[in-house]
């Protein structure tokens, strides 16, 4: 291969990739969470100015409004359009996979490829790849840091936990989990000076967060969230039993998706060979990462949302890959590499029997909903059927002028109500729990079927 076009094929490659996943989803609508981090934020910016840079209670996540703001510029040159927020991210997604290659380079040389196929088979990656979320910029920038680490190169690492604080307080927590890493990694060497240069480097990331929420406090008096906040109940801490539960789904959440396939292999490589002397920085990160995710989500209610554990699922790839390239021989590699990947990426067509809530966000699954919803969109315009006289749930439940970014506040209802002739049920909506299951089963009659190779979109009339 030509040296030139070699030295140019990592960016090459993450082009196209940024390019052909902007293809596949410019006129995805908003799902779940990015209603409101890609819509409904940047939405009130517009409608309402700045100002003082943060946004009222009722949208107010408790993390930094970067994101929104980021978005907003684009809204604001190219105007609103959904393919402008996918737009938006492709920067992140080009960033992320020329990180992936990088790091493969550096550490695999001439088998780089290897990690990034693994990536690409990841089914909680590829499922949120295509959204319009910040958890895909703080990823990128979290394999920024790595690369940062791996190459000793301070800009990087700087440059990644500014962007990760910049985005939550849970990017800010896997930046300081890079720092916790880097500081025991080096223990044994490590004196006042050596010290002060790594926890500078993260000095600058940790007095954005800081000086947010020293702000947001003064101006709202609030941090994190507030009693009347829609997320109030989410932070509400569990009883015993609860804890119980809140641990057992830590553990799914952990190994959900397929993951626990990487997991099942590292085990029987740790348990044949031992942990290869390459490994160990990043699996002493994963090991912080998931104390300090643990102490944020098991004693709360509602936190244990599955794109939180993004960041411990591409580390487990890493950790995976090092491991598989250190200490298997030429000859067993390719078998467990591809047994493992193939295994793997078999989970991308796994889905939840229906009373089960499926992580549709992180879920490849999900993709087939946006073509199910626009053709549903088609039948109710077709039969002359309004949105009010529609019920349906989380996330279809939002405003057009939220959902697509339209000029309308139009919308379904909330819930199925006996004055709403119609109701709109998929396997999306998880709010649709067995009991409203069995009253449509009761009380409707399906009219319409908008059905995939996985999941459907049903249209049902009242009785």
């Amino acid at each position: 291969m030509n040296p030139r076009f070699e030295s140019y094929l990592p960016q090459l490659i993450a082009i196209l990739i940024s390019l052909l996943v902007f293809w596949c989803s410019y006129d995805w609508i908003f799902f779940w969470d990015t209603v409101q981090f890609g819509s409904k934020q940047p939405r009130w910016f517009l409608d309402h100015g700045i100002g003082n840079g943060l946004l009222p209670n009722h949208l107010d996540s408790g993390h930094p409004s970067f994101f929104a703001l980021y978005l907003l510029i684009f809204y604001k040159v190219l105007g609103i359009k959904l393919w402008v927020a996918h737009v938006a991210m492709m920067p992140w997604i080009y960033l992320m996979f020329y990180s992936i290659i990088m790091l493969a380079k550096k550490l695999f040389f001439l088998e780089w490829y290897h990690l990034f196929i693994a990536f690409i088979a990841c089914p909680p990656l590829l499922g949120h790849l295509p959204l319009v979320s910040p958890d895909i910029v703080i990823l990128a920038a979290f394999l920024l840091g790595l690369r940062g680490f791996l190459d000793q190169s301070n800009l990087k690492t700087v440059l990644a936990v500014m962007i990760m604080c910049s985005m939550s307080m849970r990017g800010a927590a896997l930046g300081c989990c890079m720092m916790i890493m880097q500081l025991l990694w080096l223990r044994k060497e490590l004196d006042w000076n050596t010290c002060l240069r790594i926890v500078k480097l993260y000095v600058p990331g940790g007095l954005i967060i800081l000086i947010f929420l020293g702000y947001h406090y003064m101006q709202l008096g609030w941090i994190g969230y507030h009693e009347n906040s829609p997320w109030a109940p989410s932070f509400g801490k569990v009883v015993l039993l609860g804890l119980v539960k809140n641990c057992i789904a830590f553990m799914i959440r952990i190994f959900d998706l397929g993951m626990i396939v990487i997991y099942a292999v590292l085990a029987w490589i740790y348990f044949k060979k031992g942990w290869s002397n390459t490994v160990k920085p990043f699996l002493l990160l994963w090991l912080c990462f998931v104390i300090v995710l643990a102490i944020l989500t098991i004693p709360y209610v509602g936190l244990m949302n599955p794109r939180y554990f993004l960041p411990l699922h591409v580390l487990a790839i890493l950790i995976y890959m090092i491991q598989v390239m250190n200490t298997q021989n030429l000859s067993r590699r390719p078998r467990v590499f591809w047994m493992t990947i193939i295994l793997l990426a078999s989970f991308n067509f796994f889905k939840y029997p229906s009373q089960i809530s499926h992580p549709w966000d992180i879920s490849v699954l999900h993709w087939e909903y946006y073509s199910q919803e626009k053709n549903m969109r088609s039948y109710l315009d077709t039969q002359r059927i309004a949105l009010r006289d529609v019920s349906t749930f989380f996330p279809s439940n939002n405003s057009q002028y939220h959902i697509r970014l339209a000029n309308h506040q139009s919308s379904m209802r909330t819930e199925p109500g006996a004055n709403v002739p119609y109701l709109m049920l998929g396997d999306v909506h998880n709010d649709a729990k067995e009991n409203y299951r069995d009253l449509v089963k009761k009380d409707y009659e399906l009219i319409h079927r908008e059905t995939g190779c996985f999941t459907s979109l049903s249209l049902y009339k009242r009785k």
